[in-house]
């Protein structure tokens, strides 16, 4: 697949790509990066209750997707829920194949990653996580440039955004609500307690992500704002962490996804 192909051409040491985008964290990584070739993950957070709602109603509906499943429908949400339970953590641990139960040591390496290996986003904050995604890698656009680059983000993340997206968002899916404290939202949160608490941490590194960034944007020293957010937070290397993680993922498994390689 994309991410076998990727390896073997040597992606990661043909300088080509800017980005890699998959959802197979620990595989992808292991396998196209290394010590010498590193990367830095940059990903888009959403509160656990809400993305799991939300991918409940939407597989539902979208008969375009490959995980479309109108039987779904005839599972309640909290059923639906037990069977993607903390599926941030499993991610970012490497127990997303085997389920294994979860623990304060699974919680604590997943914090280390997003403080480390992770410039964190918000779905409640898109255009200023994307902004601030562009500011670190330095993708701004040249000044001739710089009114199309306000147009487009205009178009595509709109101030006008919701704690879960932004209301002209194409992509976005009309479903029913579930309140905060709700019996459902109750039966989702129970069950996903660990990404709750995860999220939690997460949205304290964005706010500590913010401020660096900021400081960094406006200091004087002749270092650039992405050279300084790396000797600051010690950012190291991701794959470290994910060529162990990655050794758990079945290969079956692996072989079945496709990675979409970018190269903007």
């Amino acid at each position: 697949d994309g991410i076998d192909r990727a390896s073997k051409l040597g992606l990661a040491r043909s300088g080509l790509a800017d980005a890699v985008v998959s959802p197979i964290i620990h595989y992808s990584i292991a396998e196209i990066f290394s010590p010498r070739h590193q990367a830095m993950i940059f990903t888009i957070f959403r509160h656990p209750v809400d993305r799991l709602v939300s991918q409940y109603y939407y597989l539902q509906d979208a008969d375009w997707e490959k995980t479309y499943d109108p039987n779904i429908a005839k599972e309640s949400l909290g059923q639906y829920a037990r069977k993607f339970d903390n599926r941030l953590m499993r991610q970012l641990t490497g127990k997303d194949v085997e389920r294994a139960p979860l623990t304060e040591a699974d919680l604590d390496l997943a914090k280390e990653t997003v403080r480390n290996k992770m410039i964190v986003g918000l779905m409640s904050d898109v255009e200023g996580s994307i902004r601030r995604v562009v500011r670190y890698f330095g993708w701004e656009r040249p000044d001739r440039d710089a009114e199309e680059f306000e147009r487009c983000m205009g178009e595509e993340f709109s101030v006008k955004q919701k704690e879960h997206g932004a209301e002209t968002d194409n992509n976005r899916h009309n479903h029913p609500k579930v309140e905060e404290g709700s019996e459902e939202w109750k039966a989702v949160a129970e069950v996903n307690e660990w990404d709750i608490r995860l999220y939690e941490y997460v949205l304290q590194i964005y706010e500590e992500q913010g401020k660096f960034l900021d400081a960094a944007a406006s200091s004087e020293n002749a270092a650039s704002a992405n050279e300084l957010t790396r000797d600051a937070s010690s950012f190291q290397s991701v794959a470290d962490a994910a060529r162990a993680a990655a050794k758990v993922a079945a290969a079956a498994t692996v072989a079945e996804k496709v990675a979409r390689l970018s190269t903007k």
